[in-house]
């Protein structure tokens, strides 16, 4: 078990009991099935057996891109991504996650059933899905293939500043879709950390390109790409 002793020996002041509480106060007015997802992510952080990290199905995968010991501070929830299209698209929903947990989470809500990857990494999906405070939601509806292409920037964390962002992508049976990631800093080294989690429900016939550009350079691998796809 990851206790609070270990978690403060990290030098992280992310990862502490009183953090979370902090963040969830501030995080009230979601609806309570998110509420009741970040608690169930932060218990399942907790009761991570540090054993099995030894064991997890990437372990073979470079551990320091999965650290987060050198963050201090959650990031401005203004890094929210930003978008673009190439066609007028009136039917497509494309906004921020804060945006829809507002005006229509049960646009999200459908996402909550999912458990988690059966793969390594797991303390980054579950720190993810419990301090995300921004990140997108797209839905193209049934028999949408008019080569829409969605560009998003994505602004990466000051020197330790962690970024969690979590992401929704639904896909109706047979639409199409273009999504073009991009990565950018201000800085001309990048040293914060980014978690980029994304989920994607893919319907019959439906087609996906995702296409990721990162333009900055990053210390330590300091960017987290973490991608679920459910079906």
């Amino acid at each position: 078990m990851i206790t609070e002793e270990k978690i403060k020996s990290s030098d992280s002041k992310l990862f502490t009991k009183e953090h979370f509480e902090n963040f969830s106060a501030h995080h009230s007015w979601e609806p309570g099935w998110m509420v009741d997802s970040r608690r169930e992510s932060w218990e399942q952080f907790i009761n991570i057996e540090e054993d099995d990290l030894k064991n997890e199905k990437w372990r073979f995968s470079p551990r320091s891109r999965f650290v987060f010991s050198n963050q201090q501070n959650l990031a401005d929830s203004t890094l929210s991504p930003n978008f673009k299209y190439n066609v007028d698209a009136p039917d497509v929903i494309c906004d921020s996650v804060d945006n829809i947990l507002l005006e229509n989470s049960d646009l999200i809500s459908p996402f909550s059933e999912i458990s988690g990857p059966n793969l390594g990494a797991r303390q980054a999906y579950q720190l993810t899905n419990t301090f995300f405070n921004n990140g997108f939601f797209i839905k193209i509806p049934n028999g949408f293939n008019d080569n829409l292409r969605i560009e998003i920037n994505h602004n990466l964390p000051n020197s330790e500043d962690a970024s969690f962002q979590r992401n929704f992508v639904t896909l109706e049976d047979f639409a199409e879709l273009t999504i073009v990631e991009t990565f950018s800093s201000d800085q001309p080294v990048s040293s914060g950390l980014l978690s980029n989690l994304t989920h994607f429900k893919i319907g019959k016939g439906a087609k996906l390109n995702r296409i990721l550009f990162q333009t900055s350079r990053l210390n330590q691998a300091s960017t987290i790409l973490k991608t679920l796809i459910s079906r």
